[in-house]
């Protein structure tokens, strides 16, 4: 895997600060706001005031009912008559009524329980509050690596632990001491992981980590900078063996000399890379001794001679 070192520090300095929207129903559930921006229509007004009450009983208990007949007028289109507001009233004073109708309309059809969880006046707040989320960054290697602030700890995820909400609590309780609610996939894909992507800061690696580039310099050292088989069979005892053009190994020889040098992919990834390098040409059986091994053959790759500055520098005189 690509290796990219990021600091706390490095991720506050490509921050980028996405412009928060204004709510009507500020920190209240999604739903709400949505229609509010789209209308409180006929035929469910009097559910879609109570949920607004409900909202109003959180934020303000003491003027709720005044706060609650300013939005009849404001956003219940036609606006619901005074007798029909002051039976919701009397609905929502009863003790144990005051709760979000979620499973009614109009508010069902626009439910985004997971992003009502993270509301400090939504479904669940109190009981299953999420962790701050913000500033995802992303490592365009490959694989990719992700980084996430959860409640100012940088978390560092796969991509399979950032995609899965269970994973991720793991990584979080792993690495920051962090516990995170249980949130339902799809609301964690379609509602969190959505908002956090549409702030996403992607970051290249270094070309030298490529593992393209690695490869072709473990071939490199492989069949040049070790010492070269004499004969074809001597690539029996693990050796390359060039002739005028091209260069044979073992596969298998080649691949435990990456791993001695530190190459993290395994066996059949290699082999794939390996297939799609620009000097490779085939495999063929060989016959070598009493053996028929399969042989990699790739394009002889030249040694580089050093080359020699021409500036002349002045002895140093003591």
């Amino acid at each position: 895997y690509d290796r990219v070192s990021l600091t706390e520090v490095s991720l506050d300095e490509i921050k980028v600060v996405k412009p928060k929207i204004k709510e009507v129903f500020e920190d209240g559930p999604p739903c709400l706001n949505k229609l509010a921006e789209e209308g409180f229509g006929e035929g469910s007004r009097n559910n879609a005031l109570f949920n607004i009450g409900v909202f109003y009983k959180k934020v303000d208990p003491d003027n709720w009912k005044d706060l609650l007949e300013e939005a009849n007028q404001q956003y219940v289109t036609p606006q619901l008559k005074a007798a029909e507001v002051l039976g919701v009233i009397k609905s929502l004073e009863r003790k144990g009524y005051d709760k979000y109708r979620c499973k009614d309309a109009p508010i069902n059809s626009v439910c985004q329980s997971g992003l009502c969880k993270t509301k400090k006046h939504g479904v669940g707040f109190e009981d299953e509050q999420l962790p701050e989320l913000k500033n995802l960054t992303k490592i365009t290697s490959n694989p990719p690596e992700w980084f996430l602030e959860v409640d100012s700890k940088v978390i560092k995820l796969k991509s399979e632990e950032l995609h899965n909400p269970n994973m991720f609590a793991l990584c979080c309780l792993d690495q920051a001491n962090i516990v995170v609610a249980g949130v339902q996939p799809r609301d964690w894909r379609q509602v969190i992981l959505k908002e956090l992507l549409e702030n996403l800061q992607e970051i290249k690696p270094l070309e030298s980590l490529n593992h393209d580039n690695q490869l072709e310099n473990l071939l490199y050292d492989f069949t040049v900078n070790r010492p070269a088989a004499r004969t074809k069979e001597d690539m029996l005892n693990k050796m390359s063996w060039t002739d005028d053009n091209h260069s044979h190994f073992r596969l298998e020889d080649f691949y435990n000399f990456a791993k001695r040098n530190n190459w993290e992919l395994d066996k059949t990834k290699t082999g794939n890379l390996l297939k799609q390098a620009g000097v490779f040409v085939e495999e063929v059986r060989m016959t070598l001794k009493n053996q028929t091994p399969r042989i990699v053959k790739i394009k002889a790759m030249k040694k580089s001679e050093p080359s020699i500055s021409g500036v002349k520098y002045a002895d140093d005189h003591y």
